[in-house]
């Protein structure tokens, strides 16, 4: 079983599957351009493609994890089985709230995700996807279980801080929204998200809107990249100073520690430059180009940003990257505007209307 999960992690990390003496090929050159040997052959042998089967070395295992950013093969046995656990754990909660909640019985899924809230935060922000999907994503959304929601201030609060709904394609997220800030008027940084995220979704819908809300330098990181996309999309950044914000970008982002943090900036700055079909001004910009790529490469479940940043370079760069990111953990909060743009990528100009009809986008 250990060996099954390293050929699936192995094939999620370099995007092709191990199912060849070519792809046991490639996959040596992967190696090899990391700092690490592993043999054609070995591989072959070791993954069950050769004729002679054998069994793999310890040196050889650590060397092929080297490449997933584990020290050795017992550190990711050891992070594997503790995955296994969490997701056995996070499905039998998953199934529970997702029992209530097609059996009408929404405030009973409402104090189920209380109490993982009290008991498995990590569980609780997971799980808070489940029940937000539920409530904002039907087309007649339930009232009386939204209203339920937001009567826990706290609970509710932190739902909107973990679930940002990009899709919203029923409004449902959006006015419900709304009706948050009401009970948290003091909360200065969800007013301004607020704005933010109404004003963006208005004008892909067609409506033009003047004033820029204000924030501070200070603000969350993700307030200010939704500022700069905002920016881009109200034609409020001279195309002359484009590329000098791009700088900006980069240097704001320089020495990451958390890959969320430049996703964030990267993925919203391209995603205005598509939309504003700005994209080709960075053909010249190779740092930008090769930041692109790095964020393309990580093993983040946050296919929200890499899909955007995938169709950035199809359409700036001609350059079609690994698609591995499509297949790391689930993926709700903005699969339709994602789909959108990949289908831009992929240059299915039919999908692309369609995914644009579903999100009344213009």
């Amino acid at each position: 079983m250990s060996l099954i999960q390293l050929k699936s992690a192995l094939e999620q990390h370099v995007g092709f599957q191990i199912n060849s003496i070519a792809a046991c090929r490639r996959l040596e050159q992967l190696l090899i351009k990391q700092g690490y040997y592993v043999s054609y052959t070995t591989l072959s042998r070791i993954f069950g493609l050769a004729k002679i089967k054998t069994h793999a070395r310890s040196s050889t295992l650590d060397e092929l994890v080297g490449l997933l950013g584990y020290e050795d093969y017992s550190s990711f046995l050891e992070i594997q089985n503790q995955l296994a656990s969490f997701r056995r754990l996070n499905l039998e909660n998953q199934l529970v709230i997702e029992a209530l909640l097609g059996s009408g019985k929404e405030r009973a899924a409402i104090d189920h995700l209380l109490s993982l809230h009290e008991n498995y935060p990590t569980l609780y922000k997971l799980q808070s996807q489940t029940v937000a999907l539920h409530f904002f994503g039907k087309e007649k959304p339930s009232t009386d279980g939204i209203d339920y929601l937001l009567s826990h201030k706290d609970l509710s609060y932190e739902l909107f801080q973990f679930f940002v709904f990009e899709d919203d394609p029923y409004d449902h997220y959006q006015h419900a929204l709304t009706k948050l800030i009401k009970h948290h008027q003091s909360s200065e940084d969800l007013l301004v998200f607020h704005n933010v995220f109404t004003m963006r979704k208005d004008i892909l819908k067609g409506n033009k809107l003047l004033a820029n809300p204000s924030i501070h330098q200070s603000a969350h990181y993700h307030l200010i990249s939704r500022t700069f996309e905002l920016e881009l999309l109200q034609n409020k950044i001279p195309r002359k100073t484009i590329r000098s914000r791009t700088d900006e970008i980069l240097h704001r982002i320089t020495d990451w520690k958390e890959a969320d943090f430049a996703l964030a900036f990267v993925g919203r700055w391209c995603r205005g430059l598509i939309y504003t079909e700005q994209y080709h001004l960075l053909q010249d910009h190779i740092a930008w180009k090769e930041q692109c790529i790095a964020l393309l490469q990580i093993q983040e479940i946050n296919k929200e940003f890499q899909a955007v940043i995938y169709t950035f370079l199809a359409l700036t760069y001609g350059h079609h990257g690994s698609l591995a990111f499509m297949y790391n953990g689930e993926w709700e909060n903005a699969k339709l505007e994602s789909k959108l743009l990949l289908s831009l990528a992929f240059k299915q100009h039919d999908a692309f209307k369609i995914y644009k009809q579903l999100l009344g986008y213009v």
